[in-house]
C-alpha cells in the first residue's frame, strides 16, 4: 500500500508512506520524505491500526489496538528530518466501549 500524508505547516515536508499489513489489524509504513531535493528514508517506521494524521509541524498521532487488552494507544511522534529519526514524545493509553465511533471520527489526513 502507498500514499501520502500531506504537509500543514510551512517548512514541513509531505511523507510518502510505503506500508504493508503485519496483522488483522496492524499496519507498518516506512516513512520517505524530501529534504533539500533529494529522497530520504526515516529511519523509523509507524505502526498503527489507523493510518496517521498530522497534529504539528513534524509532529504526527498514530493510533494502534491491542486486541489482547481492547485499549487503544495514541502515540505522537516528532520526525526529525536532518537525521531521519522518529521519536515517540507521548502515549495515552484508552478504552472506549464505542470503538467504531472513535474510528469514524478519526481524521484522514492521508486521503
Amino acid at each position: 500500500m502507498m500514499y501520502s500524508i500531506p504537509s500543514k505547516h510551512k517548512g514541513q515536508p509531505d511523507l510518502f508512506i510505503i506500508a504493508e499489513t503485519e496483522s488483522s489489524n496492524f499496519e507498518y509504513g516506512e516513512i520517505y520524505y524530501i529534504q533539500n531535493g533529494k529522497l530520504k528514508k526515516a529511519k523509523n517506521a509507524f505502526e498503527y491500526t489507523l493510518r496517521p494524521h498530522n497534529i504539528g509541524k513534524n509532529k504526527y498521532q498514530v493510533p494502534s489496538y491491542s486486541n489482547a487488552n481492547g485499549k487503544w494507544y495514541i502515540r505522537d511522534y516528532k520526525l526529525a528530518l536532518s537525521s531521519g529519526k522518529l521519536k515517540e514524545t507521548q502515549v495515552l493509553i484508552k478504552s472506549y466501549k464505542n470503538m467504531d465511533k472513535f474510528i469514524k471520527r478519526w481524521r484522514k489526513d492521508w486521503k
